[in-house]
């Protein structure tokens, strides 16, 4: 007896997926999708839960597709193509990211510390498209397992990993420069610069460069009472402020303050860039430090000393860049970020 999945009905036929072929019943079934039933539209078993088989598939050949694309702008803008590990018996203590550890050791967060060694030992233009993992919540944005795309230059400052940011987004957009989400059309080609302090003054009203009351914040929020001021500002970045960015264009926020310690530093705040597009965090970008007598007090807590020798032999100036593959390639094939 032949029978089959439900793919396609019409008025006269119904198609089914049999484990041999495509196989059309003559008849209009009265069954759902996905079903799977024999040739007298008798249910041999119910679906139990329907999936869209034909836009899974069409958004899983898009990926690919744009997947082989970013490799192949990149090789033909000069950078290298590096294989980095990805779980490590030893890994570098950071304060923002929860690391996922396995009775062998840690499944690596970023490439970050693989690719600064491969800088160390020459290499001047790399990129990687691999995956990355977080110990963090899930939701639209957030996985424990992503794409994460890296890359980096050395004898460079962040303004050329902008224009390679830039540049990369077009292309991936079939060289178009304006980027449709929803009803917003984001200028690729543009980037606005905000301050991290400005935003806070402008959505806020807080003004973070003077103390304040921590408690009310947390209070007020209803937020854990153990927060760092660090997390209170960055709750409130993430829920009040970030939805509002790369409305119109790229936008990019500096001059955050001095959470971090492999970015450069200038006075109290750290030189790292963040990139939004239609209120979606895509990147984060450092001038990377390279100054071992400025580092090596942080390396007292690190548990990776290979890291630690490398960079005691010495790392060029160099720009790099970490780029969440995943979120840009929900904005260009879904088209929305709410």
């Amino acid at each position: 007896m032949r029978k089959g999945r439900i793919v396609k009905m019409s008025q006269n036929n119904t198609l089914v997926l049999s484990s041999k072929a495509m196989l059309n019943f003559p008849f209009k079934t009265k069954h759902n999708m996905y079903d799977i039933i024999d040739e007298n539209d008798n249910l041999i078993v119910r679906s139990y839960k329907k999936m869209d088989f034909e836009n899974n598939l069409l958004y899983l050949k898009e990926k690919l597709h744009l997947i082989s694309k970013a490799r192949y702008f990149f090789k033909e803008n000069g950078f290298e193509e590096v294989l980095t590990p990805k779980l490590k018996p030893q890994y570098l203590k950071e304060r923002h990211i929860k690391k996922i550890r396995t009775k062998y050791g840690y499944l690596v967060p970023s490439f970050e510390i693989e690719h600064k060694k491969l800088l160390c030992l020459g290499f001047e233009k790399i990129f990687e498209l691999n995956f990355a993992y977080r110990d963090d919540f899930e939701d639209k944005w957030h996985s424990k397992e992503f794409l994460m795309l890296e890359w980096y230059r050395a004898y460079a400052k962040p303004k050329e990993i902008v224009n390679d940011f830039k540049n990369l987004c077009i292309f991936l957009n079939d060289s178009n420069t304006v980027l449709k989400i929803g009803s917003n059309n984001i200028d690729l080609e543009r980037c606005e610069f905000f301050s991290y302090l400005e935003l806070f003054l402008k959505y806020l009203n807080l003004n973070i460069a003077h103390p304040f009351d921590k408690s009310k914040i947390i209070l007020e929020h209803n937020l854990e009472p153990n927060l760092t001021k660090s997390q209170v500002l960055d709750y409130l970045f993430a829920t009040y402020i970030e939805k509002n960015l790369g409305k119109r264009c790229i936008s990019i926020v500096y001059n955050f303050p001095d959470f971090t310690f492999l970015a450069k530093k200038e006075g109290k705040f750290a030189k790292r860039y963040e990139f939004y597009i239609d209120g979606v965090e895509l990147a984060n970008c450092y001038d990377e430090e390279n100054d071992f007598v400025r580092l090596k007090k942080y390396f007292r807590a690190s548990t990776d000393k290979e890291f630690v020798d490398y960079m005691a032999f010495g790392m060029p100036q160099a720009s790099g860049i970490a780029f969440g593959f995943d979120r840009i390639l929900k904005l260009l094939i879904v088209g929305d970020s709410a």
